[in-house]
């Protein structure tokens, strides 16, 4: 019996091995070099970073990265970026449905100056415990407050300032001299 070399990969460590060979040339992450190697059990999520455009996202050299959830993988993509590197859309969960060129979203913010504070869109739904829904997106919160009325719902949108750690900090220290 021959083994089908098309056969989309069905483990991790299968998963793994197909995104480095179609985009590393070589893996500097210590943690990825040691799951490929089998020394070390596969994390569930992975992303492939290269420098420059993303023309170079068909490039070979990419530096494969390896966490065990999204937050830690988002703070290496944070990382990465902070060197040039942005992952382009190549980011997987390794447990989800399998494509080569990704499977899951990767997007990236820039904010500078005094107004740099992002707005968190809430929807307020009257009569719910957990009647407090908080969104990035104002298209998402629109939807569903468009759907929370559509449902005979009452509910309110409106939008408030993100605290960053720089702004958290001046929050905690006027409330701190508050007398």
């Amino acid at each position: 019996m021959t083994e089908d070399t098309n056969a989309e990969p069905r483990t991790r460590r299968e998963c793994l091995r197909a995104i480095a060979e179609e985009y590393t040339e070589e893996i500097h992450d210590p943690a990825a070099a040691r799951q490929l190697s089998g020394t070390e059990s596969v994390s569930r999520f992975a992303a492939v970073t290269s420098e420059g455009s993303p023309e170079s996202t068909y490039a070979s050299n990419g530096n494969l990265i390896v966490a065990e959830s999204t937050s830690e993988l988002a703070e290496a993509l944070r990382g990465e970026c902070g060197e040039g590197w942005l992952a382009h859309g190549r980011v997987w969960d390794l447990d989800a449905p399998w494509h080569l060129w990704g499977n899951l979203g990767v997007s990236y913010s820039v904010w500078v100056g005094e107004d740099a504070i992002r707005p968190v869109h809430l929807v307020s739904v009257e009569c719910r415990e957990d009647g407090i829904y908080a969104f990035d997106d104002p298209g998402d919160a629109n939807a569903f407050l468009e759907a929370v009325r559509l449902h005979g719902g009452h509910a309110v949108l409106s939008e408030e300032p993100l605290q960053d750690h720089r702004g958290a900090d001046r929050l905690i220290d006027a409330e701190r001299e508050r007398k």
